[in-house]
């Protein structure tokens, strides 16, 4: 009587598939030991096989990685410092001044430099163009990469300077500054772009 009942319950487990579930728990508690043992022994546990992907759902591809800039690790961190000092220049409360000059004067890494007087007068116009503006840290990056990208124009074609340029302008008007703040901080690139392709073109 046993027998046929344990039989018919049996019968019942095959059928509901619960068997095959508790070998399935005999067999993973049995990989927890092994790897009990072998974290005792110093041995690495084998890689666990990747989960299984439902039906109809695309398996997760790992994120690609970051796309080359194409600028140089020098030129990014004068760009990060950049982008530094018209933070500064921009903070509200104000805060002490950056050495914006200096900065700029450092950012030129081509053998074709400009003028010392006309990076000085660039800082000093960008001041009042930034003094307390909204520039938000997207702009403020936009902004130092333009002022890095004149300072090293003299391998740059004549149409992507005036782009540059033009962009830097938009970005200080967006930005809140006057008009007329603007368009100085865009006659000092057209200045400093003038002088940089002059001294690449001897």
């Amino acid at each position: 009587m046993k027998k046929a009942w344990f039989l018919a319950v049996t019968a019942c487990w095959m059928a509901a598939g619960l068997l095959p579930a508790q070998d399935y728990l005999v067999r993973e508690r049995a990989k927890g030991l092994r790897d009990q043992n072998n974290a005792r022994q110093g041995v690495p546990n084998p890689p666990s096989p990747p989960l299984p992907v439902a039906p109809g759902q695309a398996a997760s591809a790992p994120a690609p990685p970051n796309p080359p800039s194409g600028i140089s690790p020098a030129a990014q961190q004068n760009i990060s410092t950049l982008q530094l000092d018209l933070a500064a220049l921009t903070a509200k409360p104000p805060q002490p001044k950056p050495p914006l000059a200096n900065h700029l004067l450092s950012a030129v890494l081509t053998p074709t430099k400009p003028s010392r007087d006309s990076v000085i007068q660039l800082a000093i116009d960008l001041e009042p163009a930034l003094a307390g503006r909204e520039l938000s840290e997207p702009n403020q990056t936009r902004l130092a990469r333009d002022l890095n990208a004149i300072l090293n124009c003299g391998a740059l074609p004549e149409e992507t300077i005036q782009k540059v340029i033009a962009d830097a302008q938009a970005v200080l008007q967006d930005g809140g500054a006057k008009h007329s703040d603007a368009t100085s901080v865009a006659e000092d690139l057209k200045a400093i772009a003038a002088k940089v392709k002059k001294a690449a073109a001897k």
